[in-house]
């Protein structure tokens, strides 16, 4: 990725297998955490998921949406 979006959260050193974990949602939406925290968000309803370590939506995906998390994850 490049710097134009990237965040500070894109370079995650030391991270291990352990450390990531996926949650499905009952209509098929996947949640990627990082030590337990979201990450990374793939909604069916989007071609693009969301991810903290894009810093705008582009090429990449799109950046980091808390409100679509939580209508997803609640």
């Amino acid at each position: 990725m490049t710097k134009e979006f990237s965040t500070d959260e894109s370079y995650q050193p030391n991270l291990r297998e352990e450390d990531i974990s996926v949650n499905w949602g009952i209509n098929g939406n996947a949640v990627i955490r990082i030590n337990g925290n979201p990450f990374l968000l793939f909604s069916t309803d989007e071609e693009k998921g969301f991810c903290k370590s894009i810093s705008k939506n582009g090429m990449y995906g799109n950046q980091w949406d808390e409100n679509k998390y939580k209508e997803e994850f609640k």
